[in-house]
């Protein structure tokens, strides 16, 4: 009877045994199928970049010019400006400038005013008024961008003719060509300056 117990009890003790290093196998086998940790974080990352990037491409991205996308301005010899300034009687002619140019001697025609009084200057720009209330006075200006167009410059100017506001001038914000003589004026003890007697082509 004993050795029947004890043949039961190694059969059933290795059949566990055998079980075990069964099981020991097959989940260590299960082991090194699964993703790790990192794994796991490294796809998550992937698919937050692929999501960026979808979301970066979709239709609705709006591009904004920088100074770098902008074409650039054709080269034009000094000697064809200044003949062709000097045939049309233009003394200072910006629209012939790129926009770095234009900007740096419009800076130059409010810094060194003096230097410009009496020349014939056309220019570029965006037209724009200031009204002042007070005296019921309109001042019209033609606003000049940098070439990041992030700051302005403006000249005023004086149409020449018996013109009347709004009917006879630009839109705010359009843009205009303008050709006057550039002189100075009094007001309020303070000299201004502007174009004088000038015309505007849109």
């Amino acid at each position: 009877m004993k050795k029947i117990l004890y043949t039961i009890t190694c059969l059933v003790f290795a059949a566990s045994l055998a079980a075990c290093g069964g099981n020991t196998t097959k989940s260590t086998g299960v082991v090194n199928q699964q993703p790790g940790v990192a794994d796991v974080l490294q796809q998550g990352m992937v698919a937050a970049d692929q999501k960026a990037a979808s979301e970066n491409a979709s239709p609705e991205t709006q591009i904004f010019p920088t100074a770098t996308m902008l074409p650039p301005t054709p080269e034009v010899a000094l000697e064809d400006i200044e003949a062709s300034n000097e045939a049309e009687g233009i003394d200072i002619d910006l629209t012939k400038l790129s926009s770095t140019m234009v900007y740096a001697e419009v800076f130059s025609m409010m810094t060194n005013a003096k230097e410009y009084v009496g020349k014939t200057i056309r220019m570029r720009g965006f037209f724009s008024y200031y009204h002042n209330k007070p005296t019921d006075t309109y001042y019209f200006a033609c606003l000049i961008k940098d070439a990041t167009a992030c700051c302005a410059q403006g000249i005023e100017f004086v149409l020449g003719g018996d013109l009347q506001f709004p009917e006879d001038y630009p839109r705010p914000g359009d843009e205009i060509t303008v050709t006057g003589v550039f002189d100075s004026y009094l007001e309020n003890e303070y000299t201004f300056y502007h174009l004088t007697n000038a015309v505007y082509t849109d």
